[in-house]
């Protein structure tokens, strides 16, 4: 096993002191991260205090969700998905070349796979690419490491054989379910979302129908944007959970169906700043300003602190031709999400019209960095042209 240098051993030492004065059982992702940003780490260095007193509590308010319970013999063990972490930070540290497992391959690692740490990062405008650059102004060498690719290998992955369920009993079959429900869901954590509706598949093979099983095919298949499929799986299956009709109701939005969206998105009856920008960005599409910005403002008035609102809103107002109400609406939801790559795109698509191409450049070239095509697709394409043409 690689050894882990002085920095990391303190963190994790930390981690472990905070997780024991909390009484929580294990030491899961966020108490790891928040081990880094609490103790006397290099990362530090490169963090305003500003963002620092963002991210800290917000990182202590999600340790909370791993468990208080009390832990045994001062023995506080990992959690699963902070032992793949560390696995998935030494791939980096072999890439590197580096013989020490340090705290800043646990980084790139938690910037580059799904977790729940990553957006509290991402908000304050830190990403992978982002963090390379100032990484590289620290030490020496400069590292030049590309994102890679979390791989969680499942222990199945096809459906068993029907010689061999006959000799499984019931109890037997629902206990290596759950066994594969723990696994599948560390898959969609980390994004590996493929993989997870194989082990899904299987798991209903053992089952039948099983709600949880098909709950994250469902998550997969919108995260795989293959929407066209999710609809039919969500139609198919009796999937009633938080989110998932506003998910459904996403994906006839993204397929063009955009009557059939709003009348899902209005059918819910509990709606949250999630429904309502939803609602809002699929009015947009069908160039009905006023009645997306008064959705936005819903959204806005359930969380004020819901930066898709803010940002949209912008572009809501940048079609009516209020270009400067707009520019102040999306530089609000970039103080609340420093890497969304879509308000960066808005904002130079507002320099367009105000034939700045200066900042329209600016803006593009931030969008990019914050993987606006990794994300949302080529149609930035466009707008450089018009950049272009200035």
């Amino acid at each position: 096993m690689m050894d882990h240098a002085p920095a990391l051993q303190s963190a994790l030492k930390y981690a472990r002191e905070f997780s024991i004065a909390n009484e929580y059982f294990a030491i899961d992702i966020s108490i790891i991260a928040l081990a880094i940003l609490e103790s006397d780490s290099p990362f530090r260095d490169i963090i305003g205090r500003e963002d620092l007193d963002i991210m800290i509590p917000q990182l202590r308010q999600l340790s909370e969700t791993t468990g208080k319970y009390k832990s045994v013999a001062q023995n506080v063990p990992l959690t699963i998905r902070a032992e793949l972490l560390i696995r998935f930070s030494g791939l980096y540290a072999i890439r590197s070349g580096d013989p020490q497992l340090d705290i800043y391959h646990i980084l790139l690692a938690l910037l580059s796979c799904g977790n729940d740490v990553a957006p509290i990062l991402n908000k304050r405008g830190w990403t992978f690419e982002t963090y390379i650059i100032e990484l590289n102004k620290m030490i020496t060498p400069a590292i030049e490491i590309s994102r890679l690719e979390f791989d969680v290998k499942p222990t199945v992955t096809k459906p068993f054989k029907k010689w061999k369920k006959f000799f499984w009993s019931r109890q037997y079959k629902n206990r290596l379910a759950a066994k594969l429900e723990q696994q599948a869901h560390r898959l969609c954590y980390f994004g590996c979302y493929y993989k997870c509706r194989q082990v899904c598949y299987c798991i209903r093979d053992l089952t039948g129908e099983g709600s949880y099983a098909d709950y994250l095919i469902f998550l997969c298949l919108i995260n795989e944007k293959l929407f066209e499929t999710a609809i039919q799986h969500y139609d198919t299956h009796n999937i009633d959970r938080k989110h998932t009709k506003l998910g459904y109701g996403m994906c006839y939005k993204y397929i063009g169906k955009y009557e059939k969206a709003i009348e899902i998105m209005e059918a819910i009856t509990a709606k949250d700043a999630a429904c309502y920008n939803g609602l809002g960005f699929t009015l947009l599409d069908l160039e009905q300003y006023d009645e997306a910005i008064r959705a936005f403002d819903r959204a806005i008035l359930e969380d004020d602190q819901y930066a898709f609102a803010y940002n949209n809103k912008g572009y809501a107002l940048m079609k009516q031709g209020k270009l400067a109400e707009a520019k102040l609406w999306v530089l609000h939801a970039l103080e609340l999400d420093k890497a969304n790559a879509y308000a960066y795109r808005n904002l130079a698509l507002i320099a367009i019209q105000e034939k700045n191409k200066t900042d329209a450049n600016e803006s593009i070239e931030k969008a990019l960095r914050y993987r606006y095509r990794e994300t949302f697709g080529d149609d930035i394409d466009q707008v450089i042209a018009e950049a272009g043409q200035l």
